[in-house]
């Protein structure tokens, strides 16, 4: 081979050498830059859930501060007024954000909250028809869902929310993940059997 040859030969192995690490420099960079969007890109996802997550629990402990004010064991003279029920607008707009951004757990211990909020009104208004009523039967069925109201519903009500907020807490890595086991509530026209099981929530309606 002439040394003409072996000069161009070295040269465009040297050029190739070059290429190629010029290739995996920007390959590498190429890579660092995608793993930093995807970082960026999972950092604004989970702060978005963070800012819903604080909405969600701001509105639900509204609704919880009228569900506590229902028919207290201990009644003022005159009645104490209720707490504003949240608007429809702010029910629907919580509800829209634990469809955009809850997770499984959260969107089932929200849906036992609201079946539980939902309870305790359908209890208060039972307790109210039987006071106003002169029917026997209905003034021991109203007896009967106040008694229901603040021994069982009341505390299923605070415990699926409790519950809810530390599975948002736990997801947002700001307390251990609980274990829990959802309460029920029965309908209306049944006797709670405790806190037990799976289910209940909220409404969307102020007592009448």
């Amino acid at each position: 081979m002439s040394d003409t040859m072996v000069a161009v030969v070295s040269i465009v192995a040297g050029s190739l050498v070059g290429l190629a690490g010029i290739g995996a420099t920007v390959y590498g960079g190429s890579q660092d830059r995608s793993h930093l969007r995807t970082l960026a890109t999972e950092e604004r996802t989970q702060r978005r859930k963070a800012e819903a997550y604080v909405e969600i629990l701001t509105s639900c402990r509204r609704m919880s501060y009228v569900i506590a004010s229902l028919l207290p064991p201990f009644e003022s003279i005159p009645p104490a007024p209720l707490p504003d029920v949240p608007s429809a607008e702010e029910q629907a707009r919580t509800a829209s954000l634990v469809a955009a951004f809850a997770s499984a757990e959260v969107k089932s211990l929200y849906d036992s909250w609201r079946e539980m909020t939902e309870a305790a009104f359908n209890a208060y208004r039972i307790v109210m028809l039987g006071r106003n009523s002169e029917t026997h039967e209905l003034r021991i069925a109203g007896t009967r869902e106040e008694l229901r109201l603040n021994t069982e519903i009341k505390p299923a009500a605070l415990a699926a929310l409790t519950w809810m907020e530390d599975q948002m807490a736990a997801e947002l890595d700001s307390r251990p993940k609980p274990v829990i086991g959802l309460p029920v509530v029965v309908g209306e026209d049944e006797l709670a059997d405790g806190v037990r099981g799976d289910a209940a929530g909220e409404t969307e309606g102020a007592p009448s």
